[in-house]
């Protein structure tokens, strides 16, 4: 069963058209690689999929029922949503704000118990933030900011992981990282959908590419099927040699002819 499913999702802002009719599907255990120029419409359809921009047309759907009569608690409990950037004007440790990811599974006013601790650290250690634990969040670097808001929204414990852009601030070690990371949610079987305008990165981590241009699905499906020469050309208005198969094995870098 499709753990979210869209048809025909329509979003129009101040008059213009950003998603036309875009069919979606993200199934159990699955990384899904949102692709696509700037403007194509990527970050709008996360949007929608965290339920912050209810689609003006189409339907939602989780688990096969409504989506949208999901409770903020409830989707908040299901789904978790790491946006472009994190932003804060206020001191707030690195632990505290980690910590803020286990709100939804708690009551109101219980604290964090010795279960949610343990995991925090656990995740903690694995977002290379264990030195982080009184460092204040606002005076982090982009890239360091990142990984908290990363840890976050794996604290949570989602079934489904929305991440725009999740790499774009980090250095190549900690893309590959965090990369990684997202790859070991899934194999445990969460569902992650991610935004990257890296193809290496989309081609060597995704089990399916999803490439958006002008708010249409111009390709969906595995990377070797997406990445051809042909969508690149269309989608980017680039000559590339696409070797997905190396890229899978080995992150290689695709010659472009431009």
């Amino acid at each position: 069963m499709n753990r979210l499913q869209g048809s025909q999702l329509v979003v129009s802002l101040g008059g213009a058209a950003i998603l036309k009719g875009v069919d979606f599907k993200l199934n159990a255990g699955e990384m899904l690689g949102l692709v696509g120029p700037n403007g194509a419409g990527k970050t709008t359809l996360l949007r929608v999929l965290a339920g912050l921009q209810k689609p003006d047309g189409g339907n939602l759907l989780w688990n096969a029922g409504d989506y949208f009569s999901l409770t903020a608690r409830e989707r908040a409990r299901r789904l978790s949503y790491l946006a472009q950037s994190g932003t804060a004007h206020w001191p707030m440790s690195v632990e505290r704000l980690v910590a803020l990811g286990r709100l939804p599974h708690l009551s109101d006013w219980q604290k964090p118990g010795e279960t949610d601790e343990a995991l925090i650290e656990q995740v903690m250690e694995e977002t290379d933030l264990s030195d982080f634990n009184t460092r204040q969040f606002n005076t982090l670097s982009g890239g360091e900011r990142s990984r908290v808001l990363l840890a976050r929204a794996l604290v949570a414990e989602p079934e489904v992981l929305l991440a725009d852009e999740p790499v774009a601030a980090l250095d190549l070690a900690h893309q590959i990282e965090v990369m990684s990371l997202l790859q070991r949610y899934c194999e445990r079987g969460g569902s992650a959908v991610v935004v990257l305008h890296d193809l290496r990165l989309a081609a060597h981590y995704c089990h399916r590419i999803m490439l958006l241009v002008d708010g249409k699905t111009l390709a969906e499906g595995s990377p070797e099927a997406v990445l051809t020469e042909q969508h690149m050309r269309t989608a980017f208005g680039v000559q590339v040699s696409p070797e997905v198969g190396a890229i899978r094995d080995t992150l290689k870098l695709p010659w472009v002819r431009a």
